[in-house]
């Protein structure tokens, strides 16, 4: 049984906020944080800036034991004087293999739109997304 801490937006110059996994394994009465090492393409894109940056107002479920989606949150625009947009993102994290990937969804299904600060949660093996923020920050 673990907690996993991931994604964050910088709060200060040189704020060390960005592409980790911190993993707490609730079994160790030491309750010691490790760096996850992962594979795959972290989501906390840039936009129009491939992928790098800080993602931040997610929501992450948990499926089957081992399957960590992440939906949605801001990231910051590739301008010159970076903005935060909401985005439809949808990302998956296999807590066996610790690869990252990016969901694709059946063409022609419609996407919620860019949203952050909502809320997420699986029911009868769907993923449900309520309320949140849509747009720009």
């Amino acid at each position: 049984t673990s907690l996993y801490f991931l994604c964050g937006r910088p709060m200060f110059f040189g704020d060390a906020t960005g592409r980790f996994v911190y993993q707490l394994n609730l079994k160790n009465k030491h309750m010691e944080w490790t760096t996850v090492e992962y594979r795959g393409e972290f989501p906390a894109p840039v936009r129009g800036n491939g992928y790098g940056g800080y993602r931040w107002g997610q929501s992450c479920v948990v499926y089957r034991e081992h399957l960590l989606y992440v939906f949605g949150g801001c990231v910051p625009t590739a301008d010159l004087h970076p903005t935060d947009v909401a985005t439809n993102d949808f990302f998956v994290f296999n807590l066996k293999t610790l690869d990252w990937k990016e969901v694709q969804v059946a063409e022609g299904s419609i996407k919620p739109p860019p949203l952050f600060g909502h809320a997420a949660f699986i029911h009868n093996d769907g993923l449900l997304v309520y309320g949140g923020f849509v747009g720009e920050k």
